[in-house]
C-alpha cells in the first residue's frame, strides 16, 4: 500500500521514458537512465538529491500515446500528468484540453527539451503547474507531485485531485 504522501506521476511520450525506467538508489530517489557526463553529472545530482530528500520516491507510469494516457486516467488517478513534447497521437495541447476538459482537478506539467514563447504560453493558458526543460528535471517534477499530494491529501483520497 502507497504511503499517504508518496506521488504518482503520469509521464506522457517517449522523451519521458526514461522516468519509468529510472533505478532507485539511496533511500528511494529516482534516476533516470542517461549517458556520457551528462551521466555523471546527473550521478551527482541523483546523490544530492538522496541525501537531501524526505525519503518520498515517486511512483512513475509511462506511456507513448494520448490514447494510452486518457485509457489510463479513466482507472488510476495521478498526483502529476507530465506531458512531454513527442506525444505522437496528439499535440501536447490537444492532450493537455482533454485531460483538463475530462478531469478539471488533474494537475498537469508540460516537458521539453528546447522550448519557445510561443510553447511557455500555451502551456501556462492551459493550466500547466509547472513547465520543465527536458526529463532532467525529474526531481522538481517529484517536487511538484509532492507538494499537490501534500496540499490536499483528503481530496486526494477522495478522488478530488489527481492521485
Amino acid at each position: 500500500m502507497r504511503d499517504d504522501i508518496t506521488p504518482s506521476i503520469l509521464a506522457v511520450g517517449a522523451s519521458l521514458a526514461n522516468l519509468r525506467r529510472g533505478a532507485r538508489r539511496g533511500n528511494g530517489s529516482l534516476r533516470p537512465a542517461s549517458v556520457g557526463s551528462l551521466s555523471r553529472r546527473l550521478d551527482a545530482a541523483s546523490e544530492r538529491a538522496a541525501e537531501e530528500s524526505d525519503g518520498t520516491s515517486p511512483q512513475v507510469s509511462h506511456v507513448d500515446t494520448a490514447e494510452k494516457a486518457v485509457e489510463l486516467l479513466k482507472v488510476l488517478k495521478f498526483d502529476l500528468v507530465a506531458i512531454g513534447h513527442d506525444v505522437p497521437d496528439a499535440t501536447p495541447w490537444q492532450l493537455a484540453r482533454k485531460v483538463r476538459s475530462s478531469w478539471p482537478w488533474q494537475k498537469w506539467a508540460f516537458v521539453a527539451r528546447e522550448m519557445d514563447h510561443e510553447d511557455e504560453i500555451m502551456a501556462r493558458s492551459l493550466g500547466a503547474v509547472a513547465i520543465f526543460e527536458g526529463p532532467e528535471a525529474w526531481r522538481e517534477m517529484v517536487d511538484v507531485a509532492t507538494r499537490v499530494r501534500r496540499k490536499n491529501p483528503a481530496a486526494v483520497s477522495a478522488g478530488l485531485v489527481g492521485v
